[in-house]
């Protein structure tokens, strides 16, 4: 068995191959040969990194992962994207007195690749 059949075509943490190296024809622990191909791609892009990547905008009724870093969430919860945009807008970070201070940090990554939930303690680069 092929190192990338064990691993469900595993590139490294962040990136995987859809095409299961067949495509390329390349080094399987090469990064480098399979950015080149377009079966490279993250296991969890944020909707940013998904329009770069296929160049266009996420759906707004596609799923999300997301969490509030600032809350200090420990677990990714599921969302409709469009919910997620209008959480960004109105989150807020207050004082003790109120006083709005800033804005709560929303990390949103797209549910659309095989590799479910990111793990507790990822975050996208």
């Amino acid at each position: 068995m092929r190192k990338w059949e064990i691993l469900k075509n595993e590139i490294d943490k962040d990136f995987y191959c859809s095409a299961g190296y067949e495509l390329c024809g390349g080094d399987y622990n090469s990064q480098d040969t399979c950015k080149k191909c377009n079966a490279f791609h993250r296991k969890w892009p944020t909707p940013e990194q998904f329009k770069e990547e296929y160049g266009e905008e996420y759906p707004g009724d596609g799923a999300v992962y997301f969490l509030e870093e600032d809350d200090n969430s420990q677990w990714w919860e599921v969302r409709i994207y469009k919910e997620i945009k209008e959480m960004k807008k109105m989150k807020f970070l207050a004082d003790s007195k109120g006083v709005i201070i800033g804005f709560s940090k929303i990390i949103a990554v797209c549910a659309c690749t095989p590799w479910g939930v990111p793990p507790s303690n990822w975050r996208p680069e």
